[in-house]
């Protein structure tokens, strides 16, 4: 289930929220999505970020909860919302994964 996605645009260095309710439309744009944890955020995630968004017009990122990092690791380095801050620079939409 997804909490709640956001989109981030830097030229106004502000967020948009759009609740599930609501799409984002983006006429004749390529939009990639990729997920991950990124916790803790490393180069190796930088590039594959950049090469992401090379391929099209509008980066998504789909981030895992705590709950999915603690089935692999014993413990969360960034939170969830810790790890949507860090990774807003580097996307445009953020959709974060509740369960």
């Amino acid at each position: 289930m997804l909490k709640a996605v956001h989109n981030y645009f830097p030229q106004k260095n502000v967020f948009i929220r759009h609740y599930l309710g609501k799409k984002i439309t983006l006429k004749g744009h390529k939009i990639v999505l990729v997920g991950g944890c990124f916790d803790i955020l490393h180069f190796g995630h930088l590039e594959f970020l950049k090469y992401a968004r090379s391929q099209g017009d509008h980066l998504v990122v789909a981030l895992e909860p705590d709950a999915r990092i603690l089935q692999k690791r014993s413990t969360v380095i960034h939170t969830q919302k810790q790890r949507n801050a860090i990774l807003v620079p580097y996307v445009n939409t953020i959709i974060m994964i509740d369960k």
